[in-house]
């Protein structure tokens, strides 16, 4: 005890060497000895602070210049500035100075709340703290009980909700709240002075109301004290810094009670903060704690006093009293921030922090305290034989009331008929969030354990259930909605941890809170996403129970699945004779409302029918589902109509819906035996038989027999044909072929039959006679005369009759002609090649073909149809007679072009178009090309057909039609063009395409005024866009192109002398050169060979007038300047200097300076565009436009970061290669400096992109200039510094790009150092202080990163050397990334892996497998450089193997990844196709490393039991795949 007096006596000077490490040598010395007279002096002054007439801000500011801090002390934030500012300071005084401003802050009067709700009084609190040694420091503190300071203060600001004011700028609140503080404060109306001495001090009479960034900046001062004071806590050095830690651990040691309420405020003020955020800056915090300041609060509640006799409950307790809604609250804001892509101002790692740091709070004193007393209480109970699985968590019930009350609060506000408001909407989202962190944190890591602790996660479901309104037991009342979304959110908890809950449970939830039965007398709303979310988890449930199951007593149903499936029928019913999907059904004394969730009968079929029915199959039961479905639809056929109001268009039953077929495909050979199929079809079978014969009898006697047979007949028929779908095994069709006849026969019949046609709709018999004869066909049918004569011609007569529009039966609708034509086309496919029945299909397929058309189907059918014809049956055009194609192809394409979407006109316009072209017979194809060819003459009777025909000729291949073809379409175009243009682009499309071959006799080929005359068409009709100039310009050179081939000929001189002559005149003026004469002008200079139509001389003079022309097009001019071939500009210095100073005379270097400055905003270079400066670009590139090369690459990116097309940015890139194919590598390497030292605050895509480009461009040539030579040297290593750090997917792939450049082909870039940097940065990027990259671009980041690794061991592994342990790093690394970790275990993913839902794809186990081959069974190639080992050394090297010295070498450092391997299994887990793919490359790695046994022993012997048992697994796989001898 003596001992510690003497320590708080030493003086100021012992203190100050106690304390810090900042108070060293002479300086610290000068502030541990300031002079006796100055403090005597300053003494009186301080004393007489409090007695000036002032308010606070004027007394800190007395203060601080008494004790000699400077001027600028709220500002200074520099470690060096601060510790020069207090060196003047004396520390007795200081000590009165923190003694002074604490007394201010705990005063509870007016002038209190005023201290408290002032930034600079706790920035003086800082400084003061800064100043003083630990030990008198926590002493103030202690005596000042500076938590309840902390505690009033956080609750007077910052418990109520903020507002936001936006009468006062930004910039006037900084200045009130920095200069004048004090004035913040307003008055409420002032009590009574006897009111005022008996007010408690939890509650002044004056309260700080203070703007957002006011709040903003007192919590910044605030939370920097408390971290002031937690830094010196936890410090951790030894000697006096553990004693003074432990002095300040006292100043913040409190009760539970405190600590829980300071925690609950800190809590709410961060929450508030991050909700207002758009309103305000809120800065400091990220500057302040990455983890959002959260840290400092929990770091006091974690020193609180804990009591002797409470022990963790009570905290637990206490926690969940005033801690629990503002932890929910803050999570569920910081987790929207954490999913947001502009996650505000904080750092992108700061949500995800904070969630962290609130997951553990909440684990720690929620879920642990409560799954202790859980096990604690299934322990004692475990000698009475009870059930754990019926233990209920009542602890974790218990805390989690304040949360209860919260949902409940909500569910009365809904019953008050009003909307709940968004403030309760985070303790809904809470419930399955809370569920997430109950089985993350859990002690999950093999299958015993998770048995183990399912009757924990089972306890705290329910408990969160019933937190959330949904009891096991039967409501009085309807859950809420966000209630029962909570629970389905639940649900799909549990399904994602793949955890079981007992089948008791959910079906308590399902009788309960599924909204047909409960609640009794009231509104009801079914459930469906709850039920679907049921399923998913546990489908068993609804499954038939074994007949040892004893009866349920409450009323419930046996068959689940039954009860089920009868409400949805019901609801199904009812939405499609009401068409409303939110109806009512009376049912008792309550009605039903359905749920909107689901509005489509088709999401109940995706989420409910279907994995009931892989259940019942999984199950061994496909046959119980199969049963139920026959019921279903047996009893509903008729319950939403009659026979009297059975109408063309029927709706068809859920039951009947598409997906139930695809489902059962996969499962009904698979699931059932031979015999249990051939006993379903005789049942179907016999029940068709039966309808057939029900219907010729004379059944109007018996009404209700009839009834029942059409019924089960419709069930029959639609179960049957889901089963042919379902049947591909040739076995299984050879074993049904007489029930398939009988059928085929039953339904040929039927479909004749006028009783059956009257009742039913033919559809779904025409369906599946059409699916029978596609069966029968090859197996039979084919090949008998006798049954085509029995069906062919009856079955044919009677689908032309359904498929011809004029029969207006009433039950021949759109659907039914559809049925009813793809029989026609299928039966069509199969006897147009059989003799005695061509002429007949032929004749027919005419009629047939007739049909289609909208008038006679719906556009949906019509499209069906027509995808039909073309997919499958487009080689039926070519059997049409030669006198009907032109009919029929007519009709088709009008037809056709009737569809007004777009996209299925355009594919099918292609499908029909490729089909004929292909297969078609040349008579077909002229006929095909004559209708396309009069359609482009139908211009105001069919427009719509016009356009389809120009795009027909686009899909024609020029070498399928004759010339004479060829040149009539083009001079049709030409007539078009000049006469009445409209559609322009697709007409020069069509031209120019047709052009591809010679057409001499064309207009264009044998008239030299046709092109000016084209020319002049688009100038007149303003029609001169950039894409119809470009595609003209296309079209001239190609018609050039086979003019100057043949140049010789007669007709080919006389064309040529005449289209000079033309060019003569239209380019005599500037202001004639408009942009389609431009056109011809460069055509014609680019088809020349040797200037025979225009000089180079001519040619500038032509472009330098036009360009000093301002209203002339600068771009088309510009483009002509860039198309000068570079031959010319290389060879002609004269050619390159002339056209620099037409260039520069209209765009002076000037203007482009000026943009690189100012951009697009200057406004020298405002009447140029972004396309323009492209353009602009590229002529500074090609004839060197620059002062520069500098001043180029400026250029260059800048535009690149205007808003550019991929196109443009292309044209950029090309003319900045083509521009440093022009440098030196002296320039070259100046230019590199420049691109890796760019502003960090610009957009440095750009930048690193054209670097790329850069390098590639470098000589392969090492120099001899020592400079050069280091500048060639520290580029790789720049790469990895910058690749190191950016989050940039863009920048990751340029500098990757860079990389792997130089890793293939740049040697003089490489060295030991650079490539230990390419490791070391790739080690990097695959773990967790990786670049937060997009977790979307995860398996190309992947790739990415192994393909960077295999080429340095493919190219450069003579450089590894002694490096292996870099190598083998990124290699754990990377085989780390392909497990998918187990909650909360094992060392955290890259953050481009970090959302649980991102995983690598097969592609990528791959890509890691040839890397580990590429290391284990290298080429000669990439180990001949190189001696392994030193053994070798002494040998000579053509006797040794290098590939067998390179595997000895690596057999001595690859145990540790095969150890990591099998430790990762324990904490993660392989996708089956992820370690199948990966599995190769595992064995080459032990085939290696069974070169050195002895290394393998000792990984054996060091590994744990756990590890161990993984290892002897693998080594036994690979011994069995491989084989192999020893033990492992």
């Amino acid at each position: 005890m003596a001992g510690g007096r003497v320590v708080l006596m030493l003086s100021c000077c012992s203190l100050g060497q106690m304390r810090e490490r900042n108070f060293e040598g002479d300086a610290g010395l000068a502030m541990c000895q300031p002079s006796a007279n100055a403090a005597t002096a300053t003494l009186p002054k301080l004393l007489a602070v409090n007695k000036e007439i002032g308010d606070l801000d004027e007394q800190i500011r007395q203060a601080t210049r008494i004790i000699r801090l400077p001027n600028d002390w709220q500002t200074i934030q520099s470690e060096v500035e601060r510790y020069e500012a207090i060196k003047p300071i004396v520390r007795a005084r200081a000590e009165w100075v923190l003694r002074w401003i604490l007394d201010k802050l705990k005063n509870p009067e007016d002038t209190g709340a005023q201290a408290r709700a002032n930034p600079r009084s706790w920035k003086l609190v800082q400084w003061m703290l800064y100043v003083l040694p630990v030990s008198r420091s926590a002493t103030q503190l202690r005596d000042a009980d500076f938590l309840a300071i902390l505690e009033r203060a956080l609750q007077e600001n910052f418990e109520k909700d903020f507002t936001i004011e936006t009468s006062v700028s930004g910039a006037e609140n900084v200045h009130k709240d920095v200069s004048e503080s004090s004035e913040t404060v307003q008055e409420d109306p002032k009590p009574s002075r006897k009111r005022k001495r008996t007010s408690g001090t939890n509650t002044p009479s004056k309260r700080v109301s203070v703007d957002v960034l006011g709040l903003e900046q007192l919590f910044v001062a605030i939370v920097t004290v408390v971290k002031g004071i937690a830094g010196k806590v936890s410090s951790s050095g030894p000697g006096e810094e553990t004693v003074s830690s432990e002095y300040m651990k006292v100043a913040l040691r409190t009760e539970s009670a405190q600590a829980a309420r300071i925690l609950k405020f800190w809590l709410m003020a961060v929450q508030k903060f991050l909700t207002v955020s758009s309103a305000s800056t809120f800065s400091g915090l990220d500057v302040l704690d990455d983890r959002l300041s959260l840290s400092f609060a929990i770091q006091i509640w974690e020193l609180r006093s804990v009591e002797a006799t409470g022990g963790s409950g009570t905290s637990a307790d206490q926690f969940s009293a005033e801690c629990l809604i503002p932890t929910l609250e803050l999570y569920d804001t910081v987790q929207k921030a954490n999913n947001s892509t502009n996650s505000a101002q904080n750092s992108p790692t700061a949500p995800a922090n904070a969630a962290q740091s609130l997951e553990k709070v909440l684990v720690r004193y929620l879920f642990g305290p409560a799954r202790a007393s859980f096990y604690a209480s299934a322990s004692s109970k475990a000698s009475k034989s009870m059930d754990l699985k019926t233990l209920a968590a009542k602890a974790l019930a218990s805390n989690l009331e304040p949360l209860r009350a919260r949902i409940q609060q909500a569910a009365e506000i809904l019953d008050s008929s009003e909307p709940i408001p968004d403030t309760f909407l985070p303790f809904f989202r809470a419930i399955p969030q809370l569920l997430d962190l109950a089985i993350k944190f859990s002690p999950i890591r093999s299958p015993k354990s998770k048995i183990v602790e399912r009757p924990w996660i089972q306890a705290a479901f329910v408990a969160l259930a019933e937190c959330a309104g949904c009891s096991l037991e039967a409501p009085k009342f309807m859950a809420p909605v966000p209630s029962v979304e909570a629970l389905e959110k639940s649900l799909g908890v549990l399904t994602a941890h793949n955890m079981n809950v007992d089948t008791k449970i959910l079906e308590d939830l399902f009788w309960f809170h599924s909204g047909f039965t409960f609640p009794l007398k009231q509104k009801r709303t079914v459930c469906w996403p709850l039920i679907a979310a049921l399923i998913k988890l546990d489908p068993d449930i609804f499954l038939p129970k074994p007949r040892s199951t004893p009866s349920d007593s409450s009323g419930r149903p046996v068959d689940l699945s039954g009860f089920l499936f009868d409400k949805i029928s019901m609801w199904a019913t009812e939405i499609q004779s009401t068409g409303n999907t939110d109806v009512k059904c009376n049912k008792g004394s309550g009605h039903v409302s359905c749920s909107r969730d689901f509005d489509q009968p088709e999401q109940v079929v995706h989420s409910i029918i279907v994995p009931l029915m892989s259940a019942y199959a999984r199950n061994r039961d496909l046959l119980g589902f199969i049963s139920r479905w026959d019921s279903q639809l047996i009893e509903n056929m008729f319950s939403s109509r009659t026979f009297e109001e059975l109408e063309a268009s029927i709706t068809s039953s859920i039951w009947e819906d598409r997906s139930l077929n695809l489902a059962l495909v996969s499962l009904f050979e698979k699931s059932l035996t031979q015999s249990q199929v051939l006993s379903l079809f005789e049942q179907h079978q016999g029940r068709v038989k039966g309808l057939g014969k029900t219907l010729r009898s004379n059944s109007d006697k018996d009404p209700q027999k009839r009834m029942d047979s059409i019924r089960k007949g419709y069930s029959s028929s639609v179960i049957l044909n889901a089963f042919l779908d379902s049947l591909y095994s040739d076995e299984a069709i050879e074993a049904l072929k007489p029930q398939l006849w009988s059928l085929f026969n039953s339904y040929t019949s039927l479909i004749r039959n006028d009783s059956y046609r009257s009742s039913s709709d033919p559809t779904l018999a025409w369906t599946l006679l059409c699916k029978l004869w596609t069966i029968l066909w090859p197996i039979e049918l084919h090949g008998s005369s006798d049954l085509q004569k029995k069906y062919v011609d009856s079955l044919i007569s009677r689908a032309c009759q359904d498929a011809e529009a004029k029969d207006h039966h009433r039950n021949t609708n759109s659907p039914s002609r559809v049925a009813s034509l793809t029989f026609l086309l299928t039966a069509f496919d199969c006897l147009i090649s059989v003799p005695g029945w061509q002429d007949l299909a032929h004749e027919k397929l005419q009629v047939v073909l007739g049909f289609l058309s909208t008038n006679t189907l719906d556009l949906s059918d019509f499209e069906q149809v027509m995808e039909l014809l073309c997919a499958r049956f487009s080689h039926l055009l070519d059997h049409i007679e030669p006198q009907a194609r032109d009919r029929v192809f007519t009709t088709l394409f009008s037809n056709i072009s009737e569809i007004t979407k777009h996209d299925v006109r355009d594919q099918l316009l292609a499908s029909v178009s490729q089909s004929l072209l292909s297969i078609a017979s040349p008579g077909t194809i002229d006929v095909y090309l004559e209708i396309v060819s009069k359609a482009l003459d139908g211009i105001e009777a069919n427009n719509k057909f016009v356009s389809i025909a120009e795009e027909l000729l686009l899909q024609v291949v020029p070498a399928a039609s004759s010339r004479t073809q060829r040149e009539a379409l083009v001079d049709k175009m030409t007539d078009i063009l000049i006469t009445r243009p409209r559609n322009v682009p697709v007409s020069l499309s069509v031209m120019a395409h047709l052009m591809e071959l010679p057409n001499s006799t064309a207009k264009i080929c044998s008239s030299g005024s046709a092109l000016f005359d084209l020319a002049q068409s688009l100038h007149d009709n303003k029609l001169e866009s950039a894409l119809n100039v470009d595609l003209f310009q296309e079209l001239v050179q190609l018609t050039l192109d086979h003019i100057l081939k043949n140049k010789d000929q007669p007709q080919n001189a006389k064309y040529l002398e005449k289209f000079k002559s033309k060019l003569t005149s239209a380019t005599k003026k500037a202001s004639r050169c408009y942009p389609a004469r431009l056109a011809i002008l460069k055509a014609a200079f680019a088809a020349q060979k040797d200037a025979m139509i225009i000089t180079i001389e001519r040619y500038l003079l032509i472009l330098g007038a036009c360009l000093n022309d301002t209203s002339a097009p600068v771009d088309h001019l510009l483009d002509a300047f860039n198309e000068i071939p570079s031959e010319i500009l290389r060879d002609n210095d004269g050619v390159l200097t002339s056209a620099q100073s037409i260039l520069l005379k209209r765009i002076p270097l000037k203007v482009y300076q000026d943009y690189m400055v100012d951009g697009i905003g200057n406004c020298s270079v405002s009447i140029f565009s972004p396309q323009t400066w492209v353009l602009l670009h590229r002529s500074a590139a090609r004839f060197q436009l620059y002062g520069k090369p500098a001043l180029f690459l400026n250029l260059s990116i800048r535009l690149l970061r205007e808003e550019l097309s991929a196109q443009e940015q292309r044209v950029i890139f090309s003319s900045v290669k083509d521009w440093l194919s022009t440098l030196t590598m002296i320039d070259k390497l100046k230019l590199v400096g420049i691109l890796t030292g760019s502003a960090e605050d610009q957009d440095r895509v750009p930048s690193f992109r054209i670097l790329h480009i850069l390098i590639s461009a470098l000589d392969d040539a090492h120099v001899e200039d020592t400079e050069q030579r280091q500048q060639q040297l520290l580029i790789l290593p720049s790469l990895c510094q910058h690749l190191s750090t950016s989050p940039d997917p863009a920048i990751f792939n340029a500098l990757l790009d860079s990389i792997d450049t130089i890793l293939r082909g740049k040697t003089c870039l490489l060295s030991q150092h650079n490539i230990e940097s390419v490791l070391t940065v790739i080690v990097v990027l695959s773990s967790r202080i990786s670049p937060t990259l997009p977790s979307k671009h995860a398996p190309a980041i992947y790739a990415r990163l192994c393909e960077t690794s295999r080429l340095i061991l493919l190219l450069h592994r003579s450089r590894l050397g002694g490096r292996f342990h870099l190598l083998l790093q990124l290699l754990q690394n990377l085989l780390f990334c392909l497990f998918i970790p187990n909650a909360n275990r094992g060392t955290p993913r890259p953050p481009w892996l970090t959302p649980t839902s991102t995983n690598l794809s097969p592609v990528n186990s791959s890509q890691y497998s040839r890397l580990l081959s590429c290391l284990c069974s290298p080429t000669t190639s990439s180990v001949s450089k190189h001696s392994w080992t030193a053994s070798a050394s002494h040998s000579q090297p053509s006797l040794n193997d290098p590939v067998k010295a390179a595997r000895e070498y690596a057999s001595h450092h690859l145990y540790p990844l095969l150890a990591a391997f099998c430790r990762f299994q324990l904490n993660g887990r392989l996708e089956p196709a992820v370690r199948e793919r990966l599995l190769p490359g595992i064995w080459d790695a032990v085939s290696v490393a069974g070169l050195d046994r002895e290394a393998l022993e000792g990984m054996n012997a060091g590994l744990d039991s756990a590890t161990r048992a993984v290892w002897k697994g693998v080594w036994g796989e690979w011994r069995r795949r491989i084989g192999g001898m020893g033990e492992g």
